[in-house]
This record gives structure tokens, C-alpha cells and sequence, in this order.
């Protein structure tokens, strides 16, 4: 069931054939291009946003007293696991963000060169130290995450956030979720694409310069799927709440071995271990992904089948939601 919020007029459509894009580029980068333009026109859109905030107390950091939402009190790197610590093999400077519900989450700061490299370090510890690494680009946007507002603040737990998850038949919500929404996909049988094999949020989207405020999350469980669970993710416009996005993810990893990597307030980023090899794979794939984040096509790479192309043997996924 849709949520009652406002909905947030989508900004103007855009394909990628009226982008002088034909086939070839990865799905990732026909966004980027789409960003790039939008960049010049947008500046005053970002700094107020476009979304319908989240409703008090489901937030996913915690005002400070008498002020705006901050990043809660610095913390002695020792607080963070001596799994994590050891595999960096480095001196890292902790953070402590406040996660959903009562959650606090631990983190280091890590750069862009060195961030891919890193996450495999943490990620292959996570049975030890009992966390879950992922990469959020834009430690500033760690006050905004929008979480979905609910009348019942224990229903924000990250635990009944999971036992909703649990209950949800992902293959189909994926089977119905265009009908409902009234979305047929285009299709171009003679289009092409190239695998994505690029994380691009450890970049500047746009000027494409390291950025200087990645964040390593450390979340308390060892389940890549669970992650949005503790991060209040999604819930605005047609981004699948955050139940949703469990459901799915955790269907993925099943199948593909799709797990998730890289995010930020609007976009996620996964690995994937088993892409699909054939076209007719692929197809079935891209059909799910459709349903699941549509702007990839609608304002992306324009068809199906193009997204289907860039799915085969890709190791990189990329969602993006308007």
C-alpha cells in the first residue's frame, strides 16, 4: 500500500536518445550525463530539496539540543571493532551517527582513492566484528536521509522494520509493482550497452573529483540486505520503502550475489558476484530492476532492453531514484 504523503512533482522527463546517447555507455553513466545537465539548473532545488521531509522522530540522526541535526559526539577510535581496526591496518578517526530508532552507528572517514580497497577489507571481517560496511557518500547528507513517517515510532525499529520485511514475497511485489503503477516499459530489441563495472559515488557526481566526505558505516548486522533497515531508506516519490528494499535486496543476493556497497541519500550502488550470462538472463533481470527503481530506464538508458545489456556480466549495479 502506497503511503499517504504528498507527491512530489518528478522533474521533467528526459531519455536518453535526446541526450545524443546511443547505445554503448553504461547505465551509470547516461545518469551522470542526465545529472550533469540538470546540475546547472538545479542549485537552488538541492539546497532546499525535493522531497517531503521525514516526519519528527523518524529522522535517522537526532537533533542536538536546542539546534539542527547533527553528527552526535566524536568517539576514541579503540570503540570501534578490533576486527575492523586490524583489517585497515591504519590509524582512522571514528564518527558516531545516530541510526534509526534508538541505533547509534559507528564509522571512519575514508577517501576516494582508497574506499573500494578498503570496504573489502571491512566486509571480509564482517562475521567477526559483526558489522555490515557500506560506503555513504556525503557525511553532511547523513542529517538527511528522509525515512518514511508512521503514526507508531516503534515501527521505526530497525527490528520491526525487518519483521515487515520478512513477510513480504519480493518476486511478487516485482510482478505487480508496474501494474500498479501504471508503467509498461520501452522496448528497443536492437539496443546495445556495455557491462558497469564502476562505482561512481566515490567520485563527485557531477565534476567527478575525489570526494573529500565519504563516510564508512560500520552497521550492526553482517547482512548486506538488512542495511537499509538501520538507515531509513527509501520511502519518497516511488523509492520502495525501506521493508520493500529489504525484501528485494535479500532476493538478489539469493540469486545474483548482489550486495550493496555504496550509497548516498538518493542512490545505491551494489556488487554483484553472479551477473547474468545470457541475454535471456539478463532480460528477466532487467524486467525486475525496471520494477523496482523504473528511472534507470525512464530517464536513463530509455529501454529494456539496453538496461538488459548492461546487466550481462556487469558486477556493478547501479539505482538512482528521482
Amino acid at each position: 500500500m502506497k503511503s499517504p504523503r504528498m507527491r512530489i512533482p518528478r522533474r521533467t522527463r528526459a531519455r536518453s536518445s535526446a541526450m545524443g546517447i546511443v547505445g554503448g555507455p553504461s547505465i551509470a553513466r547516461l545518469i551522470l550525463s542526465l545529472l550533469l545537465c540538470w546540475a546547472a539548473i538545479a542549485g537552488c532545488e538541492k539546497k532546499s530539496g525535493d522531497r517531503v521531509p521525514a516526519a519528527s522522530g523518524s529522522a535517522p540522526l537526532r537533533p542536538s539540543a536546542g539546534g539542527p541535526p547533527r553528527l552526535l559526539p566524536a568517539v576514541p577510535s579503540s570503540s570501534l571493532p578490533p576486527a575492523v581496526v586490524a583489517a585497515v591496518g591504519r590509524p582512522v578517526e571514528a564518527v558516531r551517527v545516530a541510526g534509526r530508532g534508538t541505533t547509534e552507528l559507528l564509522g571512519f572517514r575514508v577517501s576516494s582513492a582508497e574506499a573500494l580497497a578498503v570496504w573489502q577489507k571491512v566486509h571480509a571481517v564482517k562475521e567477526q566484528s559483526g558489522s555490515y560496511p557500506v560506503v555513504f557518500a556525503g557525511e553532511a547528507d547523513l542529517l538527511h536521509l528522509p525515512g518514511e513517517p508512521h503514526p507508531d515510532p516503534a515501527a521505526l525499529s530497525p527490528e520491526a522494520t525487518l519483521r515487515r520485511a520478512a513477510g513480504i514475497h519480493a518476486g511478487e511485489w516485482l510482478r505487480q509493482r508496474p501494474g500498479e503503477l501504471g508503467l509498461e516499459p520501452p522496448r528497443d530489441p536492437a539496443a546495445s550497452g556495455r557491462p558497469n563495472d564502476e562505482f561512481l559515488l566515490f567520485d563527485d557526481i557531477v565534476t567527478r573529483r575525489p570526494r573529500e566526505d565519504l563516510v564508512l558505516l560500520l552497521v550492526p548486522t553482517t547482512k548486506a540486505w538488512e542495511v537499509p533497515a538501520y538507515l531509513a531508506f527509501g520511502g519518497w516519490n516511488d523509492c520502495p520503502t525501506d521493508d520493500i528494499q529489504i525484501a528485494v535486496q535479500k532476493r538478489w543476493f539469493d540469486s545474483y550475489g548482489a550486495e550493496l556497497v555504496a550509497m548516498d541519500t538518493a542512490t545505491m550502488e551494489l556488487r554483484v558476484a553472479r551477473p547474468p550470462t545470457t541475454r535471456e538472463a539478463a532480460l528477466a533481470l532487467a524486467t525486475e530492476q525496471f520494477a523496482y527503481c523504473y528511472d534507470i530506464v525512464d530517464q536513463g538508458v530509455g529501454s529494456l532492453d539496453a538496461l538488459a545489456a548492461s546487466l550481462r556480466n556487469a558486477h556493478v549495479w547501479f539505482f538512482w531514484w528521482d
